[in-house]
């Protein structure tokens, strides 16, 4: 009786052990599905995984049951500074239970960042950069590493940007034909006669844009249409 009791205890210790999934085990499933899908990243990736319990099946498994942990995709831009990664496991082929594995992750990158402060409005060609190594998770998409992160000389900056913020396309926007303050040729046509006076924009504009041009002399800005840099026209 005594050793059948202890051979009962022995069968339920060895179906409690395979049932139960060590963490090392689902973080490392999870890990080697990042590392898969960034194979192709430059830089170094760093991903930290969260602390996570082991797993421990509801159903006991006989001696011939095969077990498999299979991770899924992830969601959303990568990489990020945090990311999910749902693994699945089965018993024979059939998912059993579903477990995310949290991993916190840094992508550090040499990149091109701001030497120091500039304001908006900016001229690309008189952005000063620097490159810097550091971490782009969640800043730098991963599409946009080709790009060489140069300020763009025919542009200018959108919004002021702080010492070491990293270059991005996105800071930068084509330079208006006319700009705000600028010098410009006024021509006033009525019928066959045209009449030339200088004047200063009030407002950035584009060609064939209406915009507020000061004309010299003048108190009250007037309306009129960009026709090309430097010029803009009324027409009667």
């Amino acid at each position: 009786m005594t050793r059948m009791l202890a051979l009962l205890w022995l069968m339920s210790c060895a179906s409690a052990q395979a049932s139960n999934i060590s963490s090392d085990r689902l973080i490392a499933t999870a890990r080697a599905s990042l590392e898969a899908v960034s194979g192709t990243l430059p830089g170094e990736l760093i991903l930290t995984a969260s602390a996570l319990p082991d797993s421990q099946l509801e159903t006991e498994m006989a001696a011939t049951t095969q077990m498999t942990l299979q991770a899924g995709r992830i969601g959303g831009a990568w990489p990020r500074k945090r990311v999910g990664v749902p693994v699945q496991v089965l018993v024979d082929g059939v998912p059993t239970q579903t477990r995310m594995v949290w991993f916190t992750v840094q992508w550090w990158l040499e990149r091109p960042t701001y030497a120091r402060a500039f304001a908006s409005g900016t001229p690309g060609e008189q952005v000063v950069v620097v490159a810097k190594r550091m971490d782009v998770a969640g800043v730098l998409a991963a599409d946009e590493v080709a790009a060489s992160g140069e300020a763009p000389a025919a542009a200018r900056l959108k919004h002021a940007v702080r010492a070491g913020d990293l270059v991005q396309a996105h800071d930068f926007a084509a330079a208006p034909a006319i700009a705000r303050r600028d010098p410009v040729t006024l021509r006033i046509r009525h019928g066959a006669v045209e009449l030339r006076l200088p004047a200063t924009a009030v407002a950035d504009g584009q060609p064939g844009e209406a915009i507020a041009v000061l004309p010299q002399g003048a108190r009250t800005p007037v309306q009129a249409r960009v026709v090309a840099s430097g010029e803009v026209s009324i027409e009667h």
